[in-house]
């Protein structure tokens, strides 16, 4: 009788470890299945020849992964997501398919995408005005700090030296602007193009707004200089506010007004951007102009 209950233990006990190896097996199956086919949404931030840069959507596995993510594309074969591929641009919303494997670096990377499609197209940009350039004319950049009758007071801000701590430009009908005169306020960055200076009055030729003086001009001190597949981007610690730091990339388009070659943690840089920063930690922005920070002589 003993023996007949040691085997029907025993046979309990074996049958019990079976079906628990067929659960395991099977939840590891499903697993694997759900993380082949991952899926978020992101805004498009740059579109590059094989590879997307994008911002995941808030409250998303990927959003709390990284805040950029660049796509590779090049492996891409499905044929509606290689049609789209054709028209992407920066601003689009679009769903990404992927094998649920991000790459921690600087910015993370998917290396596998399976399909990429539109969610939703960037809204139409308003015309942007036409810029004012002047030859052969100097050239003043600061804070508009007073407007009165025909004349506007600018002064330089901090990391900026165009040759005089403040200059008063006579404005009239032939200077001529690239916002309406109504737009331009005291607080405004200004670009200003104009003639030989008399003292510290000077007449104005041209006048372009660049953004409001306390968002679109970043004083830092560089603590990383980074190189990853093409893209270059600084990161620097705010000599206005010790301690907070931000990463600003470098494309084509940006301005360098010193030899990338030189360039040492510890310099001091003051850039020029379009005052949008990302949300992320820290902050991240594209670099229109970055030169040398600069005291008054």
């Amino acid at each position: 009788m003993k023996n007949k209950k040691y085997i029907f233990l025993f046979s309990a006990l074996c049958l019990l470890g079976i079906l628990s190896l067929a659960g395991c097996a099977q939840e590891k199956q499903t697993t694997a299945v759900t993380a082949e086919n991952a899926t978020f949404e992101a805004l498009i931030l740059e579109v590059s020849e094989g590879s997307l840069l994008v911002q995941p959507v808030e409250d998303t596995t990927e959003s709390r992964s990284a805040s950029q993510i660049a796509v590779s594309t090049k492996g891409i074969g499905e044929e509606g997501s290689v049609e789209y591929l054709k028209t992407a641009q920066a601003g689009d919303t679009v769903s990404i398919s992927y094998n649920g494997e991000i790459a921690e670096s600087f910015p993370a990377q998917i290396a596998q995408a399976y399909a990429i499609s539109l969610v939703e197209r960037a809204p139409e940009k308003p015309a942007l005005p036409e810029t004012v350039y002047v030859a052969d004319a100097a050239q003043y950049r600061g804070e508009l700090l007073e407007q009165a009758n025909g004349s506007w007071l600018v002064a330089q801000v901090p990391g900026r030296d165009y040759g005089y701590p403040s200059l008063t430009f006579i404005i009239d009908e032939n200077t001529k602007t690239s916002a309406p005169w109504e737009d331009y306020t005291p607080g405004d960055y200004v670009e200003i193009y104009y003639g030989a200076a008399q003292g510290e009055t000077a007449a104005a030729i041209g006048i372009n707004k660049l953004g409001r003086a306390d968002m679109v001009i970043y004083n830092g001190i560089l603590k990383e200089k980074m190189e990853q597949e093409g893209r270059i981007s600084l990161l620097l610690e705010s000599m206005e506010n010790p301690g907070q730091t931000a990463v600003f990339h470098i494309s084509e388009e940006t301005q360098l007004y010193f030899n990338w070659e030189d360039v040492q943690p510890g310099d001091a840089f003051s850039i020029l951007y379009n005052g949008i920063m990302t949300r992320s930690l820290p902050p991240q922005a594209n670099a229109k102009e970055i030169s040398r920070y600069t005291t008054e002589q």
